[in-house]
């Protein structure tokens, strides 16, 4: 972003004039604006003032006064058409000042341009809007494309910022209950239902698993397996592709009971050849 050249002079026409009719101190009226002037009361107003700053160290009106019987022939306050004149002179002098403190930015855009640089087009801000239901809602709604939003007015600012929606968005009235993250090379997952009415604590990695995954493989045959002489069952697996870490592998038998069924932990009789699945 360029930082604009500060103001050669800060004053407006309203500082100008109350120096010229209240004899602040360090009044620096642009005398030569007055050659920009037309007749020659105003002129010699102009003489008037360069004389005045003189004596604006003292605060006094009077040698105001003096000065303007010295070159006018007439005795005024410095009130009514006087005060105008002054007025009249005090803005030209702030259009003058005006001009001049933009001479800095203008050699600053021509030095830019001697360059080849070019000023960027306006670019439109861009924020992340949330729409809510109301309470109590059943259905969906539907925010039109080009829905207008205010922010509050940024600091120093009276009017709020206007932001317009760039597409159609459905405003569904299904409450989100639980969300599960997934790490499909680690195999690992996590549970963060907990964030949905709470904010993340800092430092939590919402997008990474901190739990394994388990991995199921049911077998079974009601009539093959459902003999009561059965106690010895072999079960090969060839793997495709050894792990290359070793899992915990648990094996379990379920019966029917009256509760329903039920698992229960076996150690295999012959020990597992596979090594948590990392040999064939």
């Amino acid at each position: 972003m360029v930082k604009l050249a500060p103001k050669i002079d800060q004053r407006t026409a309203k500082d100008i004039a109350d120096q010229v009719l209240y004899g602040q101190n360090s009044c620096k009226v642009v005398i030569f604006a007055f050659s920009l002037l037309i007749q020659s009361r105003l002129y010699r107003l102009a003489l008037l003032l360069q004389e005045f700053r003189k004596h604006t160290d003292t605060g006094e009106t009077k040698p105001l006064q003096e000065l303007i019987k010295h070159y006018t022939g007439k005795t005024q306050p410095v009130q009514g058409r006087s005060a105008a004149i002054v007025n009249i002179f005090a803005r030209f002098a702030e259009i003058i000042i005006e001009r001049l403190n933009q001479v800095p930015d203008k050699n600053f855009l021509a030095f830019l341009d001697l360059l080849g640089a070019s000023r960027l087009p306006p670019q439109p801000a861009r924020v992340p809007l949330t729409f809510s239901l109301a309470a109590g809602t059943t259905v969906d709604a539907v925010v039109p494309k080009g829905t207008q939003v205010a922010a509050p007015p940024a600091e120093g600012e009276q009017d709020p910022v206007i932001f317009e929606t760039e597409r159609e968005l459905v405003v569904t009235a299904a409450k989100l209950d639980s969300i599960f993250v997934r790490n499909t090379e680690q195999d690992l997952y996590s549970n963060h239902s907990s964030i949905i009415t709470t904010p993340a604590s800092p430092g939590v990695d919402v997008f990474r698993g901190n739990q394994r995954i388990e991995h199921s493989l049911y077998i079974g045959h009601s009539k093959l397996l459902g003999f009561a002489v059965i106690d010895n069952f072999k079960v090969t697996i060839n793997l495709s592709e050894v792990l290359s870490n070793p899992v915990n592998v648990k094996w379990q038998i379920w019966q029917e009971t009256e509760d329903g069924a039920n698992g229960q932990n076996i150690t295999p009789s012959n020990n597992e050849t596979t090594e948590g699945l990392t040999q064939i």
